[in-house]
Protein backbone atom coordinates (compact mmCIF):
# COMPACT_ATOMS: atom_id res chain seq x y z
CA UNK A 1 0.00 0.00 0.00
CA UNK A 2 1.34 3.45 -0.80
CA UNK A 3 2.27 5.81 2.03
CA UNK A 4 2.49 9.59 2.04
CA UNK A 5 5.44 11.58 3.40
CA UNK A 6 4.04 11.25 6.95
CA UNK A 7 3.88 7.45 6.67
CA UNK A 8 0.08 7.30 6.53
CA UNK A 9 -1.36 4.57 4.30
CA UNK A 10 -3.40 5.83 1.33
CA UNK A 11 -5.25 4.12 -1.50
CA UNK A 12 -3.97 4.08 -5.05
CA UNK A 13 -6.69 6.51 -6.14
CA UNK A 14 -5.58 9.40 -3.95
CA UNK A 15 -2.04 9.17 -2.53
CA UNK A 16 -1.88 12.95 -1.98
CA UNK A 17 -5.52 13.39 -0.97
CA UNK A 18 -6.25 13.18 2.79
CA UNK A 19 -9.77 11.91 2.02
CA UNK A 20 -8.26 8.67 0.62
CA UNK A 21 -6.69 7.37 3.82
CA UNK A 22 -6.91 3.58 4.22
CA UNK A 23 -8.65 2.34 7.36
CA UNK A 24 -7.95 -0.90 9.19
CA UNK A 25 -10.45 -1.99 11.82
CA UNK A 26 -7.91 -4.36 13.46
CA UNK A 27 -10.63 -7.02 13.43
CA UNK A 28 -9.98 -10.55 12.20
CA UNK A 29 -11.45 -11.68 8.90
CA UNK A 30 -11.19 -14.78 6.73
CA UNK A 31 -11.61 -15.83 3.15
CA UNK A 32 -13.51 -19.07 3.45
CA UNK A 33 -14.18 -21.93 1.09
CA UNK A 34 -17.69 -22.05 -0.40
CA UNK A 35 -19.27 -25.26 -1.69
CA UNK A 36 -22.39 -25.77 -3.77
CA UNK A 37 -24.97 -28.33 -2.65
CA UNK A 38 -26.71 -30.61 -5.13
CA UNK A 39 -29.86 -28.50 -4.76
CA UNK A 40 -27.97 -25.42 -5.98
CA UNK A 41 -27.63 -23.69 -2.61
CA UNK A 42 -24.24 -22.68 -1.23
CA UNK A 43 -22.65 -23.19 2.16
CA UNK A 44 -19.57 -21.69 3.77
CA UNK A 45 -16.84 -23.82 5.30
CA UNK A 46 -15.24 -21.66 8.02
CA UNK A 47 -12.68 -24.36 8.81
CA UNK A 48 -11.36 -24.14 5.23
CA UNK A 49 -9.88 -20.77 4.45
CA UNK A 50 -7.21 -18.23 5.23
CA UNK A 51 -7.12 -15.41 7.81
CA UNK A 52 -6.71 -11.94 6.34
CA UNK A 53 -6.27 -8.30 7.31
CA UNK A 54 -8.50 -5.86 5.44
CA UNK A 55 -7.88 -2.21 4.60
CA UNK A 56 -10.48 0.03 2.96
CA UNK A 57 -10.47 3.60 1.64
CA UNK A 58 -13.13 5.65 3.40
CA UNK A 59 -13.56 7.86 0.32
CA UNK A 60 -13.81 5.51 -2.69
CA UNK A 61 -14.11 2.01 -1.21
CA UNK A 62 -10.82 0.71 -2.65
CA UNK A 63 -9.92 -2.42 -0.66
CA UNK A 64 -6.73 -4.38 -0.10
CA UNK A 65 -6.46 -7.65 1.80
CA UNK A 66 -3.35 -9.37 3.12
CA UNK A 67 -2.73 -12.77 4.63
CA UNK A 68 -2.70 -12.51 8.45
CA UNK A 69 0.31 -14.54 9.55
CA UNK A 70 -0.35 -13.68 13.21
CA UNK A 71 -3.54 -15.78 13.21
CA UNK A 72 -2.09 -18.77 11.38
CA UNK A 73 1.71 -18.94 11.65
CA UNK A 74 1.81 -22.54 10.38
CA UNK A 75 -0.33 -21.98 7.27
CA UNK A 76 0.96 -24.18 4.49
CA UNK A 77 3.16 -26.23 6.85
CA UNK A 78 0.50 -28.55 8.25
CA UNK A 79 1.88 -31.54 6.45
Amino acid sequence: MPKNAQGQIFCLNGINNPQHQMLNSNDSYALTKVMKNQDGTFFFMPDKGIPVKAYVCKECGYTEIYYNLELSPNFGNEG
